[in-house]
């Protein structure tokens, strides 16, 4: 696929990309640069002013939905199941984290907040505040009706003001962990529930 700038007035072609993969998202757009990802994985960065490719990064399978822009950087999410953010003026990787399934949708950015959608699971990535989740024990096994009591230990950089979702593996369906900042009472940034 080809990108094209148009003038908007005229209907002029300033510029044209080239070809450069093949997209079905839409592009995002800061002041200098156009960012999208392509079906054969790699994520471009074309300069506004002249359609030239600034920067590129390959991924491990395709790019299906479209970035998001935050500050400095540029956010994608890639059916290899990775989050990615990206120094916009020079593709620095600055984070990237497998989330263990493919991402098809765009990210969304609010207030401080990274939020990510993919099969049934809603991940929320915040840049202020820093948590660790502990147990007394790395694994639990119970049949049905029986119960047991399990420690967890949250430490944090700030109080936790908003509900804290817990991913567990191997969970029957309709079980989940919710820890409420109504049920840790922190101390020296330090609960436990």
């Amino acid at each position: 696929g080809e990108m094209y700038a148009i003038n908007a007035y005229t209907g002029e072609i300033i510029w044209r990309s080239g070809n450069v993969g093949n997209f079905t998202s839409t592009p995002a757009i800061s002041d200098q640069y156009i960012f999208i990802g392509s079906e054969e994985g790699t994520f471009y960065c074309i300069q506004r002013s002249d359609g030239k490719v600034k920067w590129k990064y390959s991924t491990k399978n395709k790019i299906i939905g479209s970035p998001a822009i935050t500050g400095e950087y540029v956010i994608i999410g890639g059916n290899d199941g990775y989050v990615y953010a990206f120094q916009q003026d020079t593709g620095e990787v600055r984070y990237s984290q497998s989330l263990g399934n493919e991402i098809i949708t765009s990210p969304i950015i609010s207030d401080h907040k990274l939020i990510i959608t993919f099969s049934n699971v809603c991940v929320a990535l915040a840049d202020n505040i820093d948590f660790s989740v502990e147990t007394d024990t790395p694994s639990v096994s119970l049949y049905q009706s029986e119960e047991r009591t399990v420690n967890i230990t949250v430490k944090a950089t700030s109080a936790l003001s908003q509900n804290v979702y817990l991913r567990m593996e191997k969970v029957p369906v309709g079980l989940e962990m919710l820890i409420s900042p109504n049920m840790v009472k922190m101390t020296d940034m330090v609960g436990q529930a």
